[in-house]
């Protein structure tokens, strides 16, 4: 492949990066919010099966903390900044979940720990 090739190819590549967070400006929020986030952090499939694994994993502990009657689940909120993405800001993860309605119950305890 030639070099005018390329340049074509990541000119183009650059304008379609661009027209996409045009389009992400225009999209409404209201239920979205953690897809938006995905978008925003530039997230790819892998990294976003992960967030799930880890949110199934941090539900699987919380229920066993929660039999040891924790209240505010400090360690699994501290496993999960620690484990979290570090594209991901835990606040926005924490907002755009619960907005979405992904993982609420959760969610939720974790925002007790902020």
């Amino acid at each position: 492949m030639g070099m005018d090739r390329l340049n074509i190819i990541l000119e183009r590549l650059a304008r379609l990066e661009y027209h996409q967070k045009l389009l992400l400006n225009m999209m409404p929020n209201k239920g979205y919010e953690f897809d938006q986030l995905i978008i925003k952090k530039n997230l790819n499939e892998k990294e976003v099966i992960a967030f799930h694994k880890l949110c199934e994993e941090m539900i699987k502990e919380k229920e066993k903390e929660k039999a040891d009657h924790y209240v505010y689940h400090t360690p699994l909120f501290r496993d999960f900044v620690h484990r979290l993405n570090p594209k991901l800001n835990v606040e926005e993860v924490i907002d755009a979940c619960i907005k979405q309605n992904m993982y609420v119950d959760l969610m939720r305890v974790f925002q007790k720990n902020i």
